[in-house]
């Protein structure tokens, strides 16, 4: 059973400490996205378990799925719902 659903501040601990570059940017990278609407993740029993986030301009930014969670079809659900969101805000994803 899972859910997506928009990404929040609540989440950046995870987003960020799983990130390849964490040594190399601030949190604040997906704050700013976070706190824009630009973020959505997969929940599997409550716990974040995929995500996608965009730029402020539509871009990708990060895509994860954590490794126990991989190979489920996850990170196409999230990519499709990201598309439909910055669609919605008028933009062209790429």
């Amino acid at each position: 059973d899972h859910s997506i659903d928009a990404l929040t501040v609540n989440d950046l601990d995870l987003i960020h400490s799983t990130w390849r570059f964490k040594d190399h940017a601030p949190r604040d990278v997906f704050s700013w996205t976070l706190e824009a609407g630009f973020g959505v993740g997969l929940r599997v029993g409550g716990n974040l378990v995929s995500w996608y986030t965009q730029s402020l301009y539509g871009a990708q930014a990060a895509l994860m799925t954590l490794p126990e969670h991989q190979r489920k079809g996850h990170a196409r659900r999230v990519i499709r719902a990201m598309e439909r969101q910055v669609r919605a805000h008028g933009l062209i994803p790429f």
